[in-house]
């Protein structure tokens, strides 16, 4: 497995990520940010240091921990962090090239705690010329969502 260097880490106890779905409201016809999700950006902002991130994060990947409820979808979780760090570190998120996600569940009903850990990494250098089994499937004309349908099928069969 290889390894990859973290330059900087920031644990965000007790924070639960902000979800897409809430992040907009219609307000007169208009689309904006709603006041909750207003409120919640400043009270990341507050817990956010100084120079945890460069002002340009080419060259860099980013990293993120989510501990949310099972039920939470930990793309919902991103873009919410990662709007309030830009406006904080003064970024744009264009620069976002490489992005690691991982969602840890925590149980709320036995006292464990929400969180949010970010890691700024070095570039993450991924070889894309090698073929994965989706790009063969779509370039021999197989259908994807049949052949991982009828492997799953033969897992569950014992075969």
């Amino acid at each position: 497995m290889a390894t990859v260097k973290v330059f900087s880490e920031l644990m965000l106890m007790g924070l639960n990520p902000f979800s897409t779905n809430n992040l907009k409201t219609v307000f007169r016809g208009r689309i904006r940010n709603s006041p909750d999700y207003k409120d919640w950006k400043k009270a990341v902002a507050s817990l956010l240091p100084a120079h945890f991130l460069p002002d340009n994060l080419e060259g860099f990947s980013l990293g993120f921990e989510m501990g949310v409820i099972r039920n939470f979808d930990i793309d919902n979780t991103l873009k919410g962090i990662i709007d309030c760090l830009e406006e904080k570190y003064g970024f744009n998120d264009c620069q976002i090239g490489h992005l690691i996600a991982h969602k840890t569940v925590v149980k709320l009903n036995e006292g464990e705690k929400p969180f949010v850990r970010i890691y700024l990494m070095e570039k993450i250098d991924l070889d894309f010329s090698e073929r994965t089994l989706v790009e063969s499937a779509f370039k021999n004309g197989i259908s994807v969502a049949n052949s991982i349908s009828s492997d799953v099928a033969k897992r569950r069969q014992g075969k």
